[in-house]
């Protein structure tokens, strides 16, 4: 049977887990336990989708071989959260963009 995980928590900048955990053995013991069940889960799938491209993490898509770069997709539409996004967009570039033949620009 094909199984896919599909990965796409969003997470604010502020709520990575290395800038609020504590040193607490309680603590680590939950982070631990959660990359454990995390890792079981990845195993059992065929595809972990990733929100990002192979030329943005290369080193990360060879570490994790099951995990497939589909992205990166903007989170534009989540009501001013971050979501997704670490950077504000940059609109600069849209009118030289429209001003290109379609399909000319990848």
């Amino acid at each position: 049977m094909f199984q896919m995980s599909l990965i796409t928590a969003s997470i604010h900048p502020m709520n990575l887990p290395w800038l609020n955990i504590d040193e607490s053995p309680s603590t680590q013991k939950k982070l631990f336990d959660f990359l454990l069940r995390n890792n079981k889960v990845v195993e059992k799938t065929d595809w972990v989708l990733s929100n990002s491209s192979l030329e943005l993490e290369p080193q990360g898509f060879n570490l994790v071989p099951k995990a497939l770069p589909i992205g990166p997709f903007l989170a534009t539409n989540r009501l001013g959260n971050l979501s997704g996004n670490f950077w504000p967009e940059d609109s600069t570039c849209l009118q030289w963009l429209d001003q290109q033949s379609p399909g000319s620009v990848s």
